[in-house]
């Protein structure tokens, strides 16, 4: 569905796919709560950016590396108890309404940086493109 709004034009997707040249999104994920996540490919791989994960972490994972290997999660993490299933991410930003943030840092203190409000993370090693 397309619907224009001034000079911006706003399409409904539902399902996974190609958004932009290098933005991808799962599609619509649940059935209570329905959401999608955004997923930026990066020159290290994959970054998912998650709004709540009500769908569940692992079928949003599961779902984004449909499009690659997965370097990075960023978002809300809400409901999260498996923190096993981050194993192998390079990457871990638990945000807003993530329970269990500190149990997050001590088990992955390398990859694992904390989120606030106005925060900016690097996802390119050498600070070029985004920050």
């Amino acid at each position: 569905m397309l619907a224009s709004l001034g000079n911006v034009n706003l399409v409904k997707v539902y399902e996974a796919g190609e958004i932009s040249e290098g933005f991808y999104t799962t599609g619509q994920l649940g059935r209570l709560v329905r959401e999608q996540s955004l997923i930026v490919e990066t020159e290290n791989g994959l970054t998912v950016v998650t709004g709540c994960s009500h769908p569940g972490v692992e079928n949003i994972l599961e779902a984004a590396s449909r499009f690659g290997e997965i370097y990075g999660l960023v978002g809300g993490l809400h409901g999260f108890g498996r923190l096993e299933a981050l194993r192998g991410l390079r990457l871990i930003v638990p945000c807003h309404c993530t329970v269990r943030k500190n149990e997050i840092a001590a088990l992955y203190p390398e990859m694992s940086s904390m989120c606030s409000a106005g925060r900016r993370i690097q996802v390119y090693p050498d600070g070029a493109g985004s920050r």
